[in-house]
């Protein structure tokens, strides 16, 4: 058992761990009452922490990683044909804001990093992973393939714009 936990030890997370902070936020009053009105919450005090000296990046995920809380959801490529009810591939989704990626430390791969101009109400655009980019597009760019991906009780079309390790 120590052996194993010396070797998850070694185990490259995805992320720059170093010299990061994190803390817990959660705007629940009726001043956030809509996905909006949280959404310029969440980017006001990020502005502000960035002011903060000696902070370089500021970025929020819904679901940490390593935080053991995740939020599987079901897609399918636009592309292909839909698959059999139970055989839809499923992965791991979270909402982060555009500086989340320069905080944590994750490069980018290819595409473009979420900026100003995504938010709620824009076209929709992902960040795809480089094992989802692999196992979904073998043979084909991922850059502007189109997912509809399942968030509660809709169906959303997201634009796989850029992938990250």
């Amino acid at each position: 058992m120590i052996k194993s936990f010396v070797r998850l030890e070694n185990v490259a997370p995805g992320f720059q761990p170093d010299r990061i902070l994190s803390m817990r936020i959660g705007l629940t009053s009726a001043r956030y009452a809509n996905l909006q009105q949280t959404s310029a919450g969440l980017l006001e005090i990020s502005r502000r922490i960035q002011q903060v000296p000696g902070v370089s990046a500021v970025g929020s995920i819904q679901w940490p990683p390593l935080s053991g809380l995740t939020s599987a959801t079901g897609f399918r490529v636009a592309s292909r044909p839909a698959p059999k009810p139970g055989e839809e591939p499923v992965t791991e989704i979270s909402i982060v804001t555009p500086g989340y990626f320069a905080a944590m430390g994750i490069p980018l791969v290819k595409g473009r990093l979420f900026g100003e101009r995504d938010r709620a109400g824009a076209p929709q655009a992902a960040i795809v992973s480089q094992s989802l980019a692999r196992q979904q597009f073998p043979d084909v760019d991922p850059l502007g393939q189109r997912l509809f991906v399942q968030w509660g009780a809709r169906l959303l079309t997201k634009s796989s714009a850029s992938w990250a390790t």
